[in-house]
């Protein structure tokens, strides 16, 4: 379930899945990038995606927009997977959820944040890692407010944003949010570059289906 102006996330889930695992999207409408229109995806358009997703009966279903699962708050996030759990027929699993269980398995205090959102949507964001119990040494965002132009961001783009906005900043793990980003080509070049651990979107999104998965199977 993606984002209707999101051209990034299946993109590298397809880079990612192994043979015999077949990934299928549903679109919840968006075309700012607010946090008003991240609720009005959760609470409106991503039912309705869960329903009919349900009609090829999935094996698993990813929710993916980290800043919707972020504003809802804990309790609120839960309640939407819960709900879209039982309209897909199917586990779910929320970019926000993964990316939190992606950072703790690292066992770090401080973390770095970056992403292409305005500074609305990236204190949010912080704030929920530290109500989350880790220490957010940085937290900097590109400015971009129309969703399809977060898309279009390359990965030199991307390195030298985060280069310039965390050259002061200690941290022991970064964060890359935004399931829009196409994160998979920045990865490797970013834990170069920080010499520290990268959790992006994306990449917690997929590894966390492919755990519920277990083995290849027939839909993600």
């Amino acid at each position: 379930m993606t984002p209707s102006s999101n051209v990034s996330v299946e993109r590298d889930f397809h880079s990612w899945a192994p043979e015999g695992v077949f990934v299928h999207a549903a679109r919840m409408l968006m075309r700012e990038a607010t946090v008003e229109n991240a609720l009005a995806l959760a609470t409106e358009y991503a039912p309705r995606a869960a329903d009919e997703l349900s009609t090829l009966e999935p094996d698993v279903v990813v929710f993916c927009c980290t800043g919707a699962g972020a504003s809802l708050g804990p309790d609120g996030e839960r309640e939407l997977i819960d709900r879209l759990a039982g309209l897909a027929q199917a586990p779910v699993v929320s970019t926000n959820r993964a990316v939190i269980a992606a950072m703790r398995a690292h066992q770090v205090e401080s973390v770095a944040i970056i992403t292409p959102y305005t500074d609305d949507q990236t204190s949010i964001l912080a704030a929920a890692r530290e109500a989350e119990g880790w220490r957010v040494a940085a937290a900097a965002g590109m400015g971009i407010g129309i969703n399809r132009e977060i898309a279009r961001v390359g990965v030199e783009e991307l390195v030298e944003f985060s280069e310039a906005a965390l050259r002061d900043a200690e941290f022991e793990l970064l964060f890359v949010s935004c399931t829009n980003l196409s994160t998979a080509a920045a990865l490797p070049v970013l834990e170069q570059r920080f010499g520290v651990p990268v959790v992006t979107s994306n990449r917690a999104s997929f590894d966390a289906a492919m755990a519920v998965l277990g083995e290849p199977a027939e839909a993600i």
